[in-house]
């Protein structure tokens, strides 16, 4: 009964949509927690670390249940790839709200340590046409939300087509020198410094900008 009254089939379709709804969430979370083992232990170790019985393990889980929210490897390869494109939308979401690369954004890289470590496995691993589309995708939403506050932080407001040339070369360089053991504020602060002494060696050019 429903406050003094008998339970209407309205009533029981309402209570068996709110259990499915709960069943959905549980199996999402289950799932979840699969990708998340994985995608942390492809950034720390690299594409060719990922074995299922590796993730199970830590996971305190069977094999049988990956297989039961995945079905195989293939399908949980393209869910990890689908968490990453999720976790950069919100990087670059945060990104275009930080007022300043110093301090701001250079917290939120270190926020952003395991997404960023797995977008430089996408780089290493970028002949595999389905992980290049991935890494060149998630970039292009990162050099969207800051490359005003970059250009502004060098001074080159008035080119921003060299500011996003100057970006790209400079990620593809950033991506090489970051590793578990030296990543932190002090190094990504140290490293802004070098990018400003590079391009004041690029500015003895005439052609710089033009």
């Amino acid at each position: 009964m429903v406050s003094g009254r008998l339970l209407s089939t309205d009533d029981i379709s309402v209570s068996f949509h709110d259990q499915e709804s709960d069943l959905y969430s549980m199996k999402e979370q289950k799932k979840l927690e699969w990708i998340t083992a994985g995608y942390e232990m492809i950034a720390q170790n690299g594409m060719k670390s990922i074995r299922i019985e590796s993730i199970a393990r830590q996971l305190n889980k069977n094999k049988s249940s990956f297989y039961h929210y995945f079905g195989d490897a293939e399908i949980f390869d393209d869910e990890l790839l689908e968490y990453h494109t999720a976790q950069i939308r919100k990087f670059a979401d945060r990104a275009k709200d930080c007022e300043h690369i110093r301090p701001d954004l250079l917290n939120l890289f270190i926020e952003h340590k395991t997404d960023l470590f797995f977008h430089k496995q996408l780089r290493i691993n970028r002949h595999t046409p389905k992980y290049k589309a991935c890494f060149e995708r998630s970039f292009q939403q990162l050099e969207d939300a800051i490359i005003d506050k970059w250009a502004d932080f060098l001074g080159l407001e008035n080119k921003t087509l060299f500011a996003r040339a100057f970006l790209n070369l400079i990620a593809e360089n950033f991506l090489l020198q970051i590793t578990e053991n030296t990543f932190s504020y002090q190094w990504l602060d140290e490293y802004l410094d070098e990018v400003q002494g590079l391009l004041k060696q690029m500015g003895t050019s005439p052609d710089i900008g033009h």
